[in-house]
């Protein structure tokens, strides 16, 4: 059996841009992780917490990463968030992670959806 455990939406201000002006002033970035299970977790059976992955602790991880550190590239973003989340779990070598991190207004003339960059072990 395989599972997902999907963190959609997670929006954060963020310092980050190519330039120095860009990165003085916050950016929104939505952060999507989804951690794939390549077997059952204890919590499926015994519904209990102490046996779940906490989404919580994750989602409190990365802003903790982002409050330390402005950063030029969302490049460089999805790959620190990725290395925080695989570090949270609790079989790294047995799960997969995917994060994508949006900019959801970058500062580019006419461009309406945002940008976003994905990294992971699985896509």
């Amino acid at each position: 059996m395989h599972s997902l455990l999907e963190i959609k939406s997670l929006v954060l201000p963020v310092y980050i841009g190519r330039t120095k002006e860009e990165r003085d002033k916050s950016q929104d970035i939505a952060f999507h992780i989804t951690i794939g299970f390549t077997q059952a977790l204890k919590d499926e059976k015994t519904d209990k917490i102490e046996n779940s992955v906490c989404y919580s602790r994750i989602c409190e991880q990365i802003q903790q990463l982002i409050s330390q550190k402005q950063f030029s590239l969302i490049e460089k973003l999805a790959f620190d968030t990725f290395t925080t989340v695989k570090k949270l779990l609790p079989a790294p070598k047995k799960t997969r992670v995917r994060v994508c991190v949006q900019k959801v207004h970058p500062p580019v003339a006419h461009l309406k959806g945002g940008v976003s960059y994905t990294y992971g072990d699985f896509f």
